[in-house]
């Protein structure tokens, strides 16, 4: 193997590396919130990013908000 190519995969090893430490230790988090209307996507998405900073979506026929969150345990 030629220097480059070398030092092309000694670089995709780090850099791969890096993206596994990064994404490790993130764990997905999940809340149900119930309301005693049906569930309105525009609300549900609005309260998941105030309250989790997370992704809000509306459990189909429901009064359910699923939020959907970034977490560390």
């Amino acid at each position: 193997m030629t220097r480059a190519n070398v030092l092309a995969l000694c670089m995709v090893v780090l850099v791969l590396g890096m993206i596994m430490e990064v994404t490790e230790g993130q764990e997905w988090c999940h809340d149900y919130m119930t309301g005693k209307q049906k569930c309105e996507a525009k609300h549900c998405a609005a309260q998941c990013k105030r309250k989790w900073k997370g992704v809000g979506r509306c459990m189909p026929s429901s009064t359910q908000c699923l939020c959907t969150f970034k977490c560390n345990k």
